[in-house]
């Protein structure tokens, strides 16, 4: 749809976009990432358990929970993501920050500690 202009361009994650844009780059030369811009807004990932067994609910939580307070969990993100991030030239691209109005109220935006933020 991109290349038929059908719109002018396609929002994907730090880690999305690096890939995808490889497995099409030959069959879609025009196709590219943009390196000036960075959108950013709030996109949660959650766990979902059966409302059957909240002990798993509770587990998953306080698990997640001492993995940012012992760091832990950013090592953890850093090993999967810290080339793709790296690529991305964050620092040097002009920053859009948008609300997301998908997101439920009872997201926890204020809670710095749950959110990606490279800067």
């Amino acid at each position: 749809m991109l290349i038929n202009g059908r719109f002018d361009y396609f929002s994907r994650g730090i880690n999305e976009a690096p890939a995808e844009y490889e497995t099409r780059k030959d069959k879609f030369p025009d196709l590219f990432i943009e390196e000036n811009i960075l959108l950013y807004y709030p996109w949660p990932k959650y766990f979902f358990t059966s409302k059957k067994n909240p002990k798993l609910a509770d587990r998953i939580e306080r698990g997640l929970r001492i993995m940012l307070q012992d760091g832990s969990f950013d090592r953890h993100l850093m090993k999967y993501h810290k080339i793709d991030i790296e690529k991305a030239n964050l620092k040097n691209r002009r920053l859009f920050k948008i609300d997301n109005p998908l997101l439920p109220s009872t997201a926890p935006l204020d809670q710095k500690e749950l959110w990606f933020y490279p800067f």
